[in-house]
């Protein structure tokens, strides 16, 4: 899945795809703007372009219980060990 958007401030790029239980996620931040990235709970060994995703500016707040991370302008590639949860029921049995 990928998607394009031609904003004022430049292109916003954005698309995963999942290949055995592996995530690979690339987007691209135009110059003079940053980006806002929460992650899945189900995510393990995260990495941006091949370092461990605890380098990169981690928001002081949390989103759904997840960590918020900050990215200035750039190109990235995110890849992350993807474990699918079972479903459960939230319909009272």
């Amino acid at each position: 899945v990928s998607c394009r958007y031609a904003s004022r401030m430049g292109e916003i790029v954005s698309g995963y795809e999942i290949r055995n239980d592996t995530v690979f996620y690339d987007f691209t931040v135009p110059f003079g703007t940053t980006a806002k990235l929460c992650l899945p709970l189900d995510l393990t060994d995260i990495k941006i372009d091949g370092k461990d995703i605890s380098a990169i500016n981690k928001a002081d707040y949390k989103y759904l219980e997840r960590d918020v991370y900050i990215f200035g302008s750039g190109r990235y590639r995110l890849t992350a060990a993807y474990f699918k949860r079972e479903a459960k029921s939230i319909i009272p049995q």
